[in-house]
């Protein structure tokens, strides 16, 4: 039953199953190509890598975007193929490369959804170059074999989701896929400058402090960093990141200390790991998703043989560090204000209810109705953080506290069941629901006149 709640029709879990098949069937083919052509282990990362977040960014995707990754994917893996190699035969100017690269995938979101989408796509090869503990990349063939092993990746992934959704095993998304976002130049390009400063930070300590375990410097602070809506949320989710983290490593790596370097029973345990991390991501949260992924990481170090609880201060130090540099970046590199994210969401709810309303009194149809689910999944995304800040602010002001912002937000979820009540032709509920509009336009108001 607790899974049912988390995952009310199943539907994460299933795209989790879905995604663990197309990471084995990438895993069994890039293990058969290594054997036969006598490649480097590198293959194999970077196939584990691409197809499980493969199945997190592409379900449901349209045949466009589809498309789009599919000739991204390759090119960008071969220049993360080179990046690789400069890390650790060139390591400065494999770093600044390795800096460009991934503030290049969050700054073309200016340029649109599907340009962001395209980004997300871009910045997967150069986490797997991040990922592979080797001392180097061998050869340049390896670039192409890098090249041909994100295709077969990207392939295995869209084969087994439309199998998955032909068989109904899976439901059908791209029907209903979001509309894409406005370009939001301004954001995407604070975004890149704060995830380049924080890469920058985390390559340089990383290198002078906790070589040769750099890349967990590096990593945390990419986490941290990923996915900012604001300074609130930076620092309500870093918590939970580096606390997901450091719980995956502790365990993780006194775990690898029980397989010998090279077993398989390691490489079934990191493919286990990946697949419950896809669903616990989806139905719990990016904390788990950390977890997860450092997890992953100690148990893949120690199938190289670097285990046991010698590298456990480093990594943990390493883990903490990227975390401070993220943070910092994110508060004081052009920050994004979570008043301000949250203004612009409590002002797209209340113009979906209006909308609502308007199509109901006028036209008597339900137009309007996604608008407002689709707002409230939008608000939804940062009220943790402000959530969390309500509960301080009244624990510590006690009778005095004034009205919170994170009330707006309670006022917002309040509109479910009107919105269905109206949809069924309650005047009553129609009345409620423009309440609601004045009272979200007065706070709005408000807090433009007072900031």
């Amino acid at each position: 039953m607790r899974i049912k709640s988390l995952d009310p029709r199943l539907v994460e879990l299933r795209g989790a199953v879905v995604a663990a098949v197309a990471m084995l069937s990438s895993f069994g083919t890039a293990v058969w190509l290594r054997e036969t052509a006598q490649l480097s282990v590198n293959v194999v990362v970077l196939s584990v890598v691409l197809s499980v977040s493969l199945a997190r960014t592409q379900q449901g995707a349209d045949r466009r975007a589809r498309w789009t990754g599919l000739v991204v994917l390759p090119v960008v893996a071969v220049g993360a193929g080179v990046v690789g190699a400069l890390l650790h035969d060139r390591p400065g100017v494999g770093d600044a490369l390795f800096v460009v690269g991934v503030s290049a995938t969050i700054w073309v979101r200016r340029f649109g959804a599907r340009a962001g989408k395209a980004g997300t796509v871009a910045a997967m090869p150069f986490l797997a170059v991040l990922m592979t503990p080797l001392p180097k990349v061998p050869g340049p063939s390896m670039l192409w074999w890098g090249a041909l092993v994100a295709v077969i990746a990207f392939g295995w992934a869209w084969a087994w989701e439309a199998l998955a959704i032909r068989v109904g095993f899976l439901p059908s998304k791209e029907s209903a896929h979001e509309k894409p976002d406005p370009p939001k130049p301004g954001v995407s390009t604070r975004m890149a400058l704060q995830m380049g400063v924080a890469l920058a930070g985390a390559f340089v300590v990383g290198r002078l402090v906790f070589a040769p375990h750099w890349s967990w410097t590096v990593l945390t602070a990419f986490i941290v960093c990923s996915g900012n809506r604001g300074r609130g949320d930076v620092v309500y989710k870093s918590g939970l990141r580096v606390a997901g983290a450091v719980a995956g490593t502790v365990a993780a790596t006194v775990l690898a200390g029980a397989f010998a370097p090279g077993a398989p029973a390691s490489v079934a345990a990191i493919l286990a790991i990946l697949a419950v991390a896809t669903w616990l991501r989806a139905v719990l949260g990016y904390a788990y998703w950390a977890c997860c992924v450092t997890a992953v990481l100690a148990l893949l170090y120690g199938y190289f043989g670097q285990s046991g609880t010698a590298v456990l201060v480093p990594r943990l130090g390493g883990i903490l560090t990227g975390a401070a540099l993220g943070i910092a970046a994110s508060w004081f590199i052009l920050p994004i204000k979570t008043e301000h994210v949250l203004r612009g969401r409590i002002n797209e709810a209340r113009k979906a209810l209006i909308d609502l309303v308007a199509a109901v009194r006028e036209e008597g149809t339900e137009r309007g109705a996604e608008g407002f689910h689709r707002a409230l999944e939008r608000l939804d995304q940062i009220t943790k953080p402000v959530e969390a800040h309500r509960f301080v602010h009244r624990r510590t002001r006690g009778k005095d506290a004034k009205p919170h912002p994170a009330d707006m937000i309670d006022a917002v979820r309040r509109c479910r069941e009107p919105v269905r009540e109206a949809l069924d032709g309650s005047a009553e509920a129609l009345a409620d629901l423009e309440g609601t509009a004045r009272t979200l336009g007065r706070y709005l108001v408000s807090t433009r006149t007072s900031g």
